[in-house]
């Protein structure tokens, strides 16, 4: 059971939350609930105990509420509410992060965070590098080891080797604008010259009205030269299997969300489109990771 104090801490955070969409700073908690920046402070350290808030490090940090509190108070979490990423040796485990503590150390990348793990912490080992993030809205990235495991709190000490905030921008910002496309009828051997001369590995699929209907990739092009089938046109080469549903995003879609969008559908590149199912521009995961690397 929350105490008074405890509850009216944190409906305020819940409420501006909701107004923000975005971390929020101790002092304007301790002037919604009417108490003190240090009050705050201290209650926020119980209630990220029980996994009520997650705190967020840097200039743009603050106090976010975890799912766990909007169903405490009955409040519908916003849209943008996503889960934070665990991964592990490479690989993204069947967990999310419902807490965030990182030591007050002035270099960040010699710190210890305390990290509240939703899931089944079984699939951590001690010495196991380790991915946090991004986190929503601060988009906080963190990288260490696990220097120690705590299953039956959910809670695991990790040695922070390196911590960034991911820049906040768009893919219509770096995209590739009016890409090159080919139509159905477009034959194979066009398409085949477009990669070489263009040196590209993907063009959309458009129909007569310049919509969308898939994409071919020089991948499509390696297997159909593998398996002997190799296709007359572009309308054969989707029958044979080139990518009917490619990725898509509209061009005010942040980096993370590109990149969760990439991994959602096992490609290396998203589709930009406008309102009109039209492309309009398209990027890589090579975009987005250079465009990320240059940030830091």
């Amino acid at each position: 059971m929350l105490s008074s104090s405890q509850k009216k801490i944190l409906k305020s955070l819940l409420d501006l939350y909701k107004d923000q969409s975005e971390p929020i700073k101790s002092e304007a908690i301790a002037k919604m609930a009417g108490r003190s920046n240090g009050t705050i402070r201290n209650m926020m350290i119980s209630l990220r105990a029980l996994q009520l808030v997650e705190s967020i490090a840097g200039p743009k940090g603050g106090y976010i509420p975890t799912v766990q509190a909007f169903e405490m108070f009955r409040m519908p979490m916003p849209d943008q509410w996503e889960e934070v990423p665990v991964i592990v040796e490479g690989k993204q485990i069947s967990a999310s992060v419902s807490d965030i503590g990182l030591s007050k150390i002035p270099s960040p990348a010699e710190s210890t965070a305390e990290i509240t793990i939703s899931g089944d912490v079984s699939q951590i080992r001690v010495g196991e590098r380790i991915i946090i993030g991004p986190t929503p809205k601060s988009n906080l990235l963190v990288k260490g080891e696990v220097m120690g495991l705590y299953p039956s709190t959910g809670k695991l000490l990790l040695e922070v080797s390196e911590m960034a905030t991911l820049p906040d921008v768009s893919i219509g910002e770096i995209a590739t604008e009016k890409p090159i496309s080919v139509k159905p009828d477009t034959p194979i051997r066009a398409t085949a010259e477009i990669f070489a001369e263009k040196r590209i590995s993907a063009v959309p699929i458009v129909n007569g009205d310049d919509e969308l209907v898939g994409l071919f990739t020089t991948m499509d092009l390696a297997k159909m030269i593998v398996l002997d089938k190799l296709a007359d046109n572009i309308s054969d080469a989707l029958k044979l299997g080139a990518t009917t549903e490619p990725c898509v995003a509209p061009p005010e879609t942040s980096l993370v969300k590109a990149l969760r969008v990439m991994d959602e559908c096992g490609l290396g590149r998203v589709v930009i489109i406008d309102g009109n199912e039209r492309v309009t521009g398209i990027v890589t995961r090579t975009d987005l990771l250079k465009t990320i690397l240059e940030h830091y």
